[in-house]
């Protein structure tokens, strides 16, 4: 029975009074017949307060892939577009308005659409709202399991790449004092006019480009940036040797 109770049931359950009549109906398979209403209706109310209950006592931490799931993932998660990890952060950065169920679905939807449709990612597409819609409606268990799979694929993501960045930074006192971090709102923008010169793609193929891609771009820049830097620091010391000499 646990199967048949959706991600789009999820939210229900933090409501202040609990639709039980359309979990009886929805999830547990309720038809009002006369036959249902003399001697079923008890049987099928306990059996969803149960299904509930066990719901609700869940650790959705604790739940990890099902391998029967339908929904596919892709092999890394930084194998998702630019464009779809850009969504994701922002999404995971403003969430607070979104139910655990909605916010799911969102954030596989984003995750899973490209693995599973083969198709460019693009969050106003209909095919994209499709597969969000089937998303909804799939098991609320197998969903917790990529949910989790995301956060904690994402988790390593993101300290995989600042370890990376952060061996190459060249900190410019200089620079920062001169307000250059106010630049860092222009990070995406020329991301993708890199990603456009450097693969000689269009604006909209920079987007599609997956975001591992992206990254080693960009730090294949930062890396030769943080030479450089160090190439003129060995050539000054050098030149100041140099003139020391009688």
């Amino acid at each position: 029975m646990i199967e048949k109770f959706k991600l789009k049931h999820l939210d229900l359950l933090t409501e202040d009074k609990i639709d039980y009549a359309r979990l009886m109906v929805e999830v547990d398979g309720y038809k009002n017949t006369w036959w249902n209403k003399r001697f079923g209706f008890m049987g099928s109310y306990k059996r969803t307060y149960s299904l509930i209950k066990y719901i609700q006592n869940l650790d959705p931490l604790l739940i990890d892939l099902d391998p029967g799931c339908k929904i596919l993932i892709p092999e890394n998660i930084d194998d998702i577009s630019f464009s779809a990890m850009m969504e994701l952060q922002m999404l995971l950065n403003n969430s607070s308005d979104l139910g655990l169920g909605e916010l799911m679905a969102e954030s596989i939807a984003i995750v899973c659409f490209s693995a599973n449709s083969k198709l460019d990612f693009k969050i106003d597409s209909i095919a994209y709202n499709e597969f969000k819609s089937l998303i909804m409606d799939t098991s609320a268990t197998q969903m917790m399991g990529i949910s989790n799979w995301i956060h904690k694929s994402l988790k390593e993501s993101t300290n995989h790449w600042q370890q990376k960045f952060f061996e190459v930074e060249v900190i410019d006192e200089d620079y920062k004092n001169a307000g250059g971090e106010k630049m860092n709102a222009f990070n995406i923008v020329n991301t993708i006019k890199a990603l456009c010169t450097d693969f000689n793609v269009t604006y909209e193929e920079a987007w599609q480009l997956s975001y591992s891609l992206t990254q080693i771009n960009s730090l294949s820049k930062a890396t030769y940036g943080f030479i450089q830097h160090h190439m003129s620091k060995i050539k000054e010391a050098k030149m100041r040797a140099n003139r020391k000499k009688p």
